[in-house]
């Protein structure tokens, strides 16, 4: 018998080799007076079976009571519709509408320009009337 064998046979049958199969006992008796490892693992498992054994501990007196008497004091969460959310999502960034209007804006004239020197590569961006020409366009100046 192998120690793989002897921890295997100790967790499912337990410390008391008397109660093993016959045919295990002399083994698993032979490898326990040579092996420390053994020794260890069948000490290991005397101590836990002490362990158990000692009595349970209880809770103290009236401890259900105050966790169900707190449970139900509690309030249920309030379950929210998408609609509330989506307002809620629109509501937060209702600040922000100016920054983002002027980032969708500059995209605009990002991609504008870039679009334009890509059909005609040749021919040179006049930057300042393509500002006049949206500004005049935006703000309606004559």
């Amino acid at each position: 018998m192998d120690i793989v064998e002897f921890e295997d046979l100790l967790d499912r049958l337990g410390e008391d080799i008397s109660t093993w199969p016959v045919d295990k006992q002399r083994p698993a008796a032979k490898l326990l007076s040579e092996s420390s490892e053994a020794q260890d693992l069948i000490r290991d498992a005397m101590a836990l079976r002490g362990l158990m054994a000692r009595p349970p501990i209880s809770a103290p007196s009236g401890l259900s009571e105050r966790i169900f008497e707190r449970a139900a004091s509690l309030q249920e969460p309030r379950k929210e519709s998408h609609v509330s959310a989506a307002y809620r999502l629109l509501a937060i960034g209702r600040q922000h509408w100016g920054a983002i209007f002027a980032a969708c804006f500059m995209a605009g004239v990002v991609t504008g320009l870039v679009h334009s020197h890509f059909r005609n590569p040749a021919a040179p961006v006049a930057i300042h009337d393509y500002v006049a020409y949206v500004l005049n366009f935006t703000y309606n100046i004559d």
